[in-house]
């Protein structure tokens, strides 16, 4: 059988340390790699919302100059009645 060496208190830290480091590279990968996800549903999502904002105004629009139109032949009417 082989010998076994016993490590150091500093070998310990040593190894404890570069462990450490590693998990925390990662964790700031890992983190980074979140947050590109994130900023791209939001931007998604976001571009989503402008499209339909934009087409919910364009029927509004629509919508209300039919209205005006309708608003202007009534008034017309009513005033040929009074006539």
């Amino acid at each position: 059988m082989g010998s076994t060496q016993r490590l150091s208190v500093e070998d310990k830290n040593d190894i404890i340390g570069g462990i450490a480091d590693l998990l925390s590279a990662k964790f700031e990968r890992f983190e980074r790699k979140i947050e590109t996800k994130i900023e791209s549903e939001i931007q998604k999502a976001t571009q989503q919302l402008m499209e339909d904002t934009k087409s919910e105004i364009a029927y509004l629009q629509a919508n209300n100059a039919a209205l005006t139109e309708e608003v202007k032949s009534l008034k017309s009417r009513i005033d040929s009645l009074q006539n």
